[in-house]
């Protein structure tokens, strides 16, 4: 154990982020600008417990890409996550117009992004949309559509929804935005974030020692992927207190 711990904090120490891309090249117009949004994590409907992994997966994918394709203010993961668990206990996950509010309030947030992944006999069914978390009122919604488990696992499923959503918030992308964002995206980042929400999942399960392990493959993969680094970081200290 103290060895991957050690691990884990020599990889945290090496990582660098670097924030020298210009994402206006990936839309016209302001591209939201002004806007704050608040990604939830998906509710998850007849997911067995070695699947749940895909409920973060979702959120950080659509999260990213909201960060590089648009100009809107993204709250991040870590603080929405501590302000639901500190503040939200008791809401559903299932959330209301009124519980919109709440959250928008609490995160400072306008808009809030919600959605379910719903497994059936023979395929998953993916819904996303977003409201307005002063009014309630929805502002635009990625209907529920069939999805192969590989168009999940791979984000090929999420990338469209992540598009089509932009497109209907009035984020109008460029050629370039449209073939990145809509691109496969390369299997070291795909493993990078599906090992991320791995650990995030263990994690919240109580399973720290392989959360650590799940942290440490996401940071193999992807070095300069900040969130697991950081969070990495955060489960050690709890673990050490403990």
């Amino acid at each position: 154990m103290r060895t991957l711990m050690a691990a884990v904090l020599i990889f945290m120490a090496a990582v660098s982020v670097f924030a020298d891309e210009n994402n206006s090249n990936y839309f016209t117009g302001d591209g939201g600008k002004g806007l704050t949004l608040a990604v939830l994590e998906p509710s998850g409907k007849g997911l067995s417990e070695a699947e749940r992994y895909l409920l973060p997966l979702v959120q950080g994918s659509i999260t990213d890409d909201f960060n590089k394709y648009s100009a809107m203010t993204i709250i991040d993961r870590q603080n929405l996550d501590k302000i639901l668990a500190e503040q939200t206990q008791s809401m559903s996950g299932n959330y209301s117009e009124e519980e919109y509010l709440r959250i928008g309030e609490l995160a400072n947030a306008r808009y809030i992004l919600s959605g379910t992944i719903t497994k059936t006999a023979s395929t998953y069914v993916l819904e996303v949309s977003v409201s307005d978390a002063e009014t309630g009122v929805r502002k635009a919604s990625y209907p529920p559509r069939p999805v192969t488990s590989l168009a999940l696992e791979n984000l090929s499923a999420v990338k469209e929804a992540s598009a089509d959503l932009l497109a209907q918030l009035g984020v109008l992308l460029t050629e370039k935005g449209k073939q990145e964002l809509l691109a496969a995206a390369n299997t070291a980042s795909i493993n990078a974030e599906t090992a991320l929400s791995k650990a995030l999942t263990a994690q919240k399960n109580g399973t720290v020692v392989e959360a650590l392990s799940y942290y440490y493959q996401a940071v193999s993969y992807d070095p300069l992927l900040a969130e697991a680094a950081s969070t990495a970081e955060r489960a050690v200290h709890e673990y050490i207190q403990r």
